[in-house]
């Protein structure tokens, strides 16, 4: 119930924020960053509490490795993000922008939605390992994805010629 009152709050503090003109760049970046912590320690929590209940090492291992992986994915979205400034025009095919466009603007809000809608469902009948798991192998394939992603956007859009500002000849 904790978990879900959290959500709540989360998904409305940015909505009251601007219904009182009180939203900011910090507090977009702060809720973000929230958001990134909740996401690699909810399976650390989740694993730890099943290892308290039966025992099992491996729910700690998989939960270990769930946040890592969850981690690895929102550090390569945010190397990519920064570099944002040095980005240059590119046309995709028709198919790619639309795949792109998928992944940066619903692909992490779909699994987010999809994550909490099973959650209860599993805990109801007493089986988060599999939930674990699930996070687990989900947040192996979304650092790769995005990783691939953002290498290949990155190879197109960002100026790979110019040298940075650190380059000594």
């Amino acid at each position: 119930i904790l978990i879900y009152l959290a959500l709540i709050i989360d998904c409305v503090d940015g909505q009251v924020a601007r219904v009182l003109d009180k939203a900011s760049y910090f507090g977009k970046f702060f809720d973000g960053w929230v958001d990134c912590i909740f996401e690699i320690t909810f399976p650390l929590i989740i694993s730890f509490s099943l290892y308290k209940m039966n025992g099992d090492e491996s729910s700690i291992i998989f939960g270990m490795l769930a946040g890592l992986m969850n981690a690895l994915y929102w550090i390569t979205l945010f190397r990519y993000s920064i570099n944002k400034p040095f980005i240059k025009e590119h046309n995709f095919s028709k198919f790619l922008t639309y795949i792109f466009n998928y992944m940066d603007n619903r692909l992490l809000v779909d699994w987010f939605d999809l994550k909490y809608f099973i959650f209860p469902i599993l805990f109801l009948f007493n089986i988060l390992d599999y939930f674990i798991i699930i996070l687990f192998i989900v947040n192996i394939l979304l650092f790769i994805i995005y990783t691939l992603q953002r290498l290949y956007k990155g190879y197109y859009l960002l100026n790979v010629y110019k040298k940075s500002v650190s380059f000594k000849p």
